[in-house]
């Protein structure tokens, strides 16, 4: 486990993505705050790309470290990321997004107007993304601009979609791992559950990263095909935050549909895994879902 060295740690986990890389590179050059450092999790590229990153490395005022792992999924990466990061915030930066110029001066700004005795409650602050073709906005501003608030509220409450991003308190992301022995891909939204059941978080109406649209449908593609991860998901929203989404909103009867469609494709027996979920209201919901699930599933939902 590293200490922190430089402000932030932009943290970039990448697969056979060369041609990409250097783009984000493009974009780190021009950053108009410069305590930073980029750490790269190649997932096991057979594409050159350790020789095109190790070809960067000592051409920047910045330090690039590269670790190479054998492919195990995004999550994996994510896990090596948090435990070497040497910055004191964690700043994930896909490997096919950018952001402006003025990313880490601006989240450094605004992290630093809040005042001390608050921000040790915090775990970091969410801003948003503009589309990379259109340039709009990607879903819906905040309910408020430099306000105390968890995702929760801000998406079930206040119904804000869309792509999101932000820094984390690298020291709180080091309690926690992804889990990597129940499929290659768990979304990440577990672990961001996770944290923000247990911390706040400032949100900015302010919009930082570039976020190629075309990320979301390689997303859903990978949805139908781990399915056990995405079981594992629903399994957990469920049993631990189900009580955060109000019951008169649509996304509360959505996970219990989403776990029978997902248990249906990871083909898990419905009376077995139901004894596994906790509540005798939740039981009944979701049995009661599962027909739901059938027809969706057979309609060729993924």
């Amino acid at each position: 486990m590293m200490g922190t060295s430089c402000e932030f740690t932009v943290f970039t986990p990448t697969f056979n993505r060369k041609e990409l890389l250097a783009e984000v590179l493009e974009c780190l050059k021009i950053q108009t705050h410069r305590d930073f450092e980029w750490l790269i999790v190649d997932d096991g590229s057979s594409d050159g790309t350790k020789e095109c990153v190790e070809s960067w490395i000592g051409t920047t005022d910045f330090p690039i470290r590269y670790h190479w792992k054998p492919n195990g999924g995004k999550q994996s990466a994510m896990n090596i990321g948090f435990l070497e990061a040497r910055g004191t915030f964690f700043l994930p930066l896909d490997s096919d997004d950018i952001c402006i110029p003025q990313t880490l001066e601006r989240l450094r700004t605004r992290w630093f107007e809040i005042p001390e005795e608050k921000r040790k409650d915090l775990y970091g602050i969410n801003c948003h993304c503009r589309d990379w073709e259109t340039g709009q906005l990607v879903g819906e501003f905040y309910s408020g601009d430099g306000i105390i608030s968890d995702t929760f509220e801000q998406e079930f409450k206040y119904g804000v979609t869309g792509e999101k991003w932000g820094f984390l308190r690298t020291d709180i992301l080091r309690r926690y791992q992804f889990p990597v022995d129940v499929d290659r891909y768990v979304p990440e939204a577990w672990l961001w559950y996770r944290i923000d059941s247990e911390y706040k978080g400032y949100f900015i109406n302010e919009i930082l990263r570039v976020y190629r649209q075309d990320a979301r449908v390689r997303v859903s593609n990978m949805l139908g095909k781990y399915a056990h991860g995405m079981f594992f998901f629903y399994s957990d929203v469920i049993n631990q935050f189900i009580g955060r989404i109000p019951w008169t909103r649509l996304e509360f009867w959505k996970q219990f549909v989403l776990w029978n469609v997902y248990r249906q494709r990871a083909k898990l027996s419905l009376f077995r895994e139901t004894t596994k979920v906790h509540g005798t209201w939740k039981k009944f919901l979701v049995l009661f879902s599962s027909p739901v699930a059938t027809l969706l599933r057979l309609s060729g939902f993924r």
